[in-house]
C-alpha cells in the first residue's frame, strides 16, 4: 500500500498529485484522464505499470466491474453513503481476498479516503488508459442497414487503409435508417466523413450505388405493373 499512498497522500483528498517535474517517462499515462475517478485510475495504472500488474489489475477490475453491474445488492453497498468507511474497507478487503494485493490496497484507500462512490468510473477510466497503452481505438461504424460479408470486409479494408500501423481498431457496427445510402464513422472521438476521407467515400459509393439499383428494380416494377392493368383494361 505505500506505493498507492506515496501517488495519493492522505493530505490530497480532492485530488492525487502523483507527477513531479522530475517525472520519468515511464510514470507518464498513456492518455489523459480527468476528475477525481481519473486520478484515482491514473495512480492505479502507474503503480501497476511500476511493477508489472498491469494485466493482473485489469482482470480483477473487470471481475469486480461484474460483479458491480450484475449485482443490486454489491451495486447499493457501493453507493450507500450512510456505511461507514470503516465497514465498507472490511467488506471490499473481503470480497477482494482473492486478488492482487495492489488492488486490495487500492481499494482499501478508496474507503478510507470516502472516494468508493468513484468505483463505477474508475473501472472505465482504466479500462481507458488500457485501450491507449494497447494503442486500441474505438470505432463505430453506422450504416442504413445490417451489412452482408462482403461489405463488412470492404468497411475493414478501407478502415486498415486510415489506421497507423501500430494502432488496433476496435470496431462495432450499428444501423441507422435515416442515413440512407451511406455511412458514419467514428474512430474515438472525432467523427470521419466523406468530405475529410477518401476511404469513406469510396465505401459511400458503393453502398449508393446498391441503393440507385434497388431504386431503378422498383421503378422497373412499377412501370410492368401499369402495363399489365393497362393490358388487363
Amino acid at each position: 500500500g505505500a506505493m498507492l499512498r506515496r501517488l495519493l497522500p492522505q493530505g490530497a483528498r480532492m485530488g492525487c498529485r502523483y507527477f513531479s517535474a522530475s517525472a520519468a517517462a515511464t510514470d507518464v499515462l498513456p492518455q489523459s484522464v480527468f476528475g477525481v475517478s481519473g486520478r484515482y485510475a491514473g495512480a492505479l495504472w502507474l503503480s501497476a505499470a511500476k511493477v508489472d500488474k498491469l494485466s493482473a489489475i485489469e482482470t480483477n477490475l473487470q471481475t469486480l466491474r461484474s460483479c458491480y453491474d450484475q449485482d443490486d445488492v454489491f451495486r447499493t453497498f457501493v453507493k450507500d453513503p450512510s456505511l461507514s468507511r470503516d465497514d465498507k474497507k472490511e467488506t471490499m478487503l473481503s470480497i477482494t481476498s482473492q486478488a492482487e494485493p495492489l488492488l486490495q490496497d487500492f481499494v482499501g484507500l478508496l474507503c478510507d479516503n470516502g472516494r468508493m462512490n468513484q468505483l463505477p468510473k474508475i473501472f472505465e477510466d482504466f479500462e481507458t488508459l488500457m485501450r491507449a497503452h494497447r494503442n486500441e481505438i474505438a470505432v463505430k461504424v453506422t450504416t442504413a442497414r445490417e451489412l452482408d460479408a462482403e461489405e463488412k470486409g470492404l468497411v475493414d479494408e478501407k478502415l486498415g487503409e486510415m489506421k497507423d500501423p501500430e494502432e488496433k481498431y476496435l470496431v462495432t457496427m450499428q444501423t441507422d435508417p435515416s442515413i440512407i445510402g451511406g455511412i458514419k464513422i467514428q474512430i474515438g472521438e472525432t467523427m470521419i466523413d466523406a468530405s475529410v476521407s477518401t476511404a469513406i467515400k469510396e465505401i459511400q459509393q458503393v453502398l449508393a450505388g446498391e441503393f440507385q439499383m434497388m431504386a431503378e428494380e422498383e421503378e422497373e416494377y412499377e412501370e410492368g405493373e401499369e402495363e399489365s392493368v393497362e393490358g388487363t383494361a
